[in-house]
């Protein structure tokens, strides 16, 4: 089978909510030091993205009469679910990518299931060291802080991967400088093309799997899920949503990067 190569890829309007008093992870913000009692949102019209229209040879298996695959993306890992994700996509068969952040990369008694992801064929990218808006963006550690994550992965299973997932999305924080410092360091970003918006709808699995069937639309998506325990309730009926729809499940592959980003930057 062959791969084509991307064309037009659509995605929803993301809702970024931020506050102070949460840790920095799970699609959150804190707002800045001299905002510290407020809470906002952040609501950014994400542009289109690029898109294949037969899937990557990695979605595609001999028998498979399917041009659909569905990339299946946690972010802020490892957790003390992570060991949960990882039997629920083993008993699926499935295989997803992963984009953890730093300091809990550091957590020794989280190591091994980052291990285990790698193992088991699922891709573990970054997503960066403190996931800070202001130091990421603002102060412009993003490369740095991607470099130190992606260099912890490599100690850790022994795989050194270049994808990262810019926190909250690569815009409006990856400016024109920024994007240049990454491609400087051959990194490449994903974004993603489905927000299940778990990172909201917390104690709310059947609104996850809705937002999910709601939002997909496109033959080729990249779902943003985090590793929380109301996204691990929602996730069979994920899966078995994308099942039910013809979808084969892809996992990244480096080999076959295909541009997803929002700001539509090639190099990235």
């Amino acid at each position: 089978m062959r791969s084509v190569s991307p064309e037009q890829l659509s995605v929803n309007e993301e809702t970024v909510e931020v506050v102070t008093s949460a840790p920095p992870l799970a699609g959150r913000m804190e707002t800045p030091p001299d905002n510290q009692n407020s809470t906002i949102e952040i609501e950014t019209n994400v542009p289109s993205l690029t898109k294949k229209t037969e899937a990557p040879k990695s979605a595609q298996k001999s028998t498979s009469k399917s041009n659909k695959a569905v990339y299946l993306t946690f972010d802020d890992g490892p957790t003390s679910l992570t060991d949960d994700f990882l039997d629920l996509l083993m008993e699926n068969e499935v295989q997803a990518t992963f984009f953890m952040v730093g300091t809990n990369l550091n957590n020794v008694e989280w190591q091994d299931e980052v291990k285990r992801a790698v193992e088991e064929g699922h891709y573990v990218g970054a997503h960066s060291m403190t996931h800070d808006y202001n130091k990421l963006y603002k102060q412009g550690e993003f490369v740095d802080e991607m470099k130190e994550s992606l260099a912890l992965i490599g100690e850790i299973t022994g795989v050194t991967p270049t994808l990262v997932r810019p926190p909250y999305g690569s815009k409006p924080g990856l400016k024109d400088s920024l994007r240049n410092e990454i491609a400087d360091a051959n990194l490449k970003v994903w974004d993603w093309t489905i927000d299940s918006k778990d990172w909201k709808l917390q104690g709310n699995p059947n609104g996850i799997v809705e937002q999910v069937k709601s939002t997909t639309t496109e033959d080729i998506e990249i779902v943003l899920l985090h590793e929380k325990e109301t996204t691990l309730e929602a996730l069979q009926d994920i899966i078995d949503f994308y099942k039910n729809e013809g979808y084969e499940f892809a996992v990244y592959q480096e080999g076959e990067h295909f541009m997803s980003n929002f700001w539509k930057d090639e190099r990235l």
